[in-house]
């Protein structure tokens, strides 16, 4: 436990019920390239029947979603935010949405890194719950099948 937050690598049953309960997810790293997992996570939340808002400077709609340039611009209450970035970018969109106080946070495996783990720890206050080391596909739908729709 770091701070009044919990940083997780895997989590808890609780934690997972608690999630069970999230709806809208945002996928910062969203991408139109169907190779990308940005792509992968978006179809397979949304196949999943998620609202999902999809984030990326460079596009301008994905799969029929709108896309926003930065969360900060999203309105409306937000569930989840999945980072599927480098490691480099994750820790400035970390920067971001410590801004935005109590986001929780799911980080991509591939996005995280030492210095983006510490710096959560260090900043573990100004998030909700952190979760990393683990691919929001898989683990939802082994740990809680019946999270579909």
């Amino acid at each position: 436990m770091v701070g009044s937050v919990s940083v997780h690598a895997s989590l808890p049953e609780e934690l997972w019920c608690a999630i069970l309960d999230y709806m809208k997810i945002v996928v910062v790293g969203a991408s139109n390239n169907v190779e990308k997992y940005g792509n992968r996570i978006v179809r397979h939340l949304l196949g999943e029947g998620h609202d999902v808002i999809p984030v990326n400077p460079r596009e301008g709609s994905i799969l029929g979603r709108l896309v926003y340039k930065k969360v900060a611009d999203i309105p409306g209450k937000i569930d989840i935010v999945d980072i599927v970035v480098p490691p480099d970018a994750t820790l400035k969109i970390l920067k971001e949405l410590r801004a935005l106080h109590g986001l929780n946070v799911w980080i991509q495996p591939g996005a995280e890194s030492d210095s983006v783990i510490a710096y959560l720890g260090k900043h573990s206050r100004d998030f909700g719950k952190v979760i990393y080391n683990q691919c929001i596909m898989t683990s939802l739908e082994r740990e809680y099948p019946d999270t579909s729709s």
